[in-house]
């Protein structure tokens, strides 16, 4: 065993590009001598941890919509791409700034535009619209594999009724949420 005291390492490891979920993977941990095979110390049967989700990469968002006048009714239209398979994201939330509020009252008001998007199953809850600052598209939890590929999604929104309502800090914002219950 190796005495107290302040040891460098340089670690080298073999990782394998799927991690089985079950049984928990185990590893070995094998200290050598420098220059040698000659081992130092060692530890087996090390519990590993679950696998972690596959981190997001999203490029390119979007925002469109359609012609509307203050006090009017427009088709917002939120999108983004994301480069890679992810299993990281649970909900999206999309906040609407200061002033405008989303008109959407049942999950048939929003429209998303991809078909390989996990949205919830049963029934018509896979949007939350119950604040007019923001809407949440939740996903399936027990399957949330998002694929690689653009993503849209629609809803209406009413405009603010005058130029003055209209805040400077005219910001839409897209949230990636590691929850479901995510609401900033």
């Amino acid at each position: 065993s190796l005495a107290a005291s302040s040891y460098a390492f340089v670690a080298q490891a073999e990782i394998a590009e799927v991690v089985p979920s079950s049984p928990p993977p185990f590893f070995a941990v094998v200290i050598r001598e420098l220059g040698t095979e000659a081992v130092a110390d060692a530890a087996f049967d090390v519990p590993g941890w679950p696998p972690a989700p596959t981190a997001p990469s999203m490029t390119q968002p979007t925002l469109a919509w359609s012609t509307a006048g203050y006090g009017e009714r427009s088709m917002v239209t939120v999108g983004f791409t994301i480069k890679n398979e992810t299993d990281a994201v649970l909900s999206f939330l999309v906040t609407l700034p200061e002033g405008f509020r989303h008109v959407a009252r049942t999950p048939s008001d929003v429209q998303s535009s991809n078909e390989k998007l996990p949205l919830l199953q049963g029934g018509q809850d896979w949007v939350d619209t119950t604040a007019p600052g923001r809407l949440r598209v939740l996903l399936e939890a027990s399957d949330p594999l998002v694929a690689a590929g653009s993503y849209r999604f629609a809803l209406p929104v009413g405009m603010p009724d005058a130029p003055t309502a209209v805040s400077w800090r005219n910001f839409w914002r897209l949230t990636l949420c590691a929850d479901r219950s995510c609401v900033d």
